[in-house]
């Protein structure tokens, strides 16, 4: 494509250099130039011939005036760049000590000066060295790049509130570069200001703050933490509506969606918000957190669990969110089922806490404290011991099977084991 942009100029100015010579052949032209006595008489292509030679000869005498200068500059330039290059390698290698001294050098160079200021104010906060960075960034004020050093330095000492200040000041100053809306957001959250921070997520993808992959994953913890912040169900209602379809279905913002909801009291909402995200796209954190949350109605939500299972037989997550149902609802033998199921596909230290619970419930003591000492075991990387064999339980367990009254009426058992007998209300 290039080639051919270049051969249809070529054919334009030969085009245009045909027409030109066709209009001077017939009339060249006449040029008189008088001055002082002297007379001098030329046909108008070689009085513009003339120009040009003499256009281009100021130019080369110009350039071979400025060429030592030039020469000069280029030299300290790449000097310039060469001791920032150098200074940055110093700095990785741990040389503390020559990369100051390689970025001050650099510093001096107008083109380089903000670049190796910044380096090196942030080379001395490496270092501990507050003060003196400080001293650096004051020389290049005032720079939207020195103020996000400061409020980055705020957040790295847990002073959020100090952040927020220097970054709103900045923002109401200037255009804030894509990295500071990224930084003004992570310090809004850290102020508990989740509002206002959610609100901003839309401006974090205008100016593409990050990479596409990291922006998404940003986006989504950012969001999470945010809803986790929020006061009251209408404040966090509306905040999730505010933000993208596409953030929405989230895992992250899902299960920070639904926790909030639960400690509002609303377990309805929670657990719908949870079905619903794991009909969108699977996800062992909503699935886990299914499991875990007190939402109640376990009949229900064992229901909706096993009918998962058929699509996903080997999630150790589902296992365990089906022991710990199973668990709550009093189905000792098929709870012990499930998390044997869930240890097997690599659940952890959680599987081995519920099977001792599980234990505990029915009564045998030295088979709840083996598993709950191997949970312990897990936690701190150690290998797990086997559990002593079940003893008859002192709770009858409940195997989850279908059982029937003499009359042959299938029954369920209760929650506390105990099968109601016929006529009791």
């Amino acid at each position: 494509m290039r080639a051919f942009r270049a051969l249809l100029v070529l054919l334009a100015l030969a085009l245009a250099g045909a027409l030109a010579w066709h209009v001077l052949a017939a009339d060249p032209g006449y040029v008189l130039l008088v001055w002082r006595g002297w007379q001098l008489e030329s046909t108008l292509l070689v009085a513009l011939a003339g120009l040009l030679l003499a256009w281009l000869v100021l130019r080369a005498m110009i350039w071979l005036v400025r060429a030592p200068w030039l020469a000069l500059q280029r030299g300290s330039r790449r000097r310039a760049r060469l001791r920032l290059a150098d200074a940055l390698v110093a700095r990785e290698e741990g040389r503390w000590h020559k990369a100051d001294a390689l970025l001050q050098r650099a510093a001096t160079h107008p083109d380089f000066q903000q670049a190796a200021t910044l380096e090196a104010a942030r080379t001395l906060r490496a270092r501990g060295e507050e003060d003196e960075a400080e001293r650096l960034l004051r020389q290049i004020d005032p720079s939207p790049l020195a103020d996000l050093q400061r409020a980055e330095a705020c957040l790295e000492r847990g002073d959020s509130a100090a952040a927020c200040e220097r970054l709103d000041a900045a923002a109401a100053a200037y255009e804030l570069p894509p990295r500071g809306w990224w930084l003004r957001l992570r310090a809004m959250l850290a102020c508990g200001r989740a509002d206002e921070a959610l609100a901003l997520l839309p401006e974090l993808r205008r100016v593409r703050a990050l990479p596409p992959p990291a922006l998404e994953r940003e986006e989504a913890r950012l969001a999470a933490a945010g809803l986790l912040q929020l006061p009251d169900y209408q404040s966090l209602r509306r905040a999730r509506r505010r933000l993208p379809r596409a953030l929405r279905r989230q895992p992250e913002v899902v299960a920070a969606y639904a926790q909030r909801c639960a400690g509002f009291g609303l377990m309805d909402v929670a657990a719908k918000a949870l079905e619903s995200g794991l009909k969108h796209a699977w996800s062992d954190q909503l699935v886990d957190l299914y499991g875990r949350l007190p939402l109640g109605e376990f009949a229900r939500r064992l229901r909706a669990a096993e009918g998962w299972l058929a699509a996903h037989p080997d999630s150790a997550a589902l296992l365990l969110c089906l022991g710990r149902l199973c668990r709550e609802d009093g189905l000792w033998g098929k709870a012990e089922a499930y998390l044997e199921g869930a240890l097997k596909r690599g659940a952890g230290a959680d599987a081995w806490e519920e099977i001792g619970l599980v234990a505990a419930a029915r009564g045998d003591d030295a088979r709840a404290r083996q598993a709950l000492a191997n949970a312990l075991r897990v936690a701190r990387g150690e290998s797990t011991l086997s559990l002593p064999a079940p003893r008859p339980s002192a709770v009858p367990a409940s195997d989850g099977l279908e059982e029937r009254s003499d009359m042959g009426v299938p029954r369920l058992p209760t929650r506390s084991g105990v099968r109601e007998t016929e006529g009791e209300t």
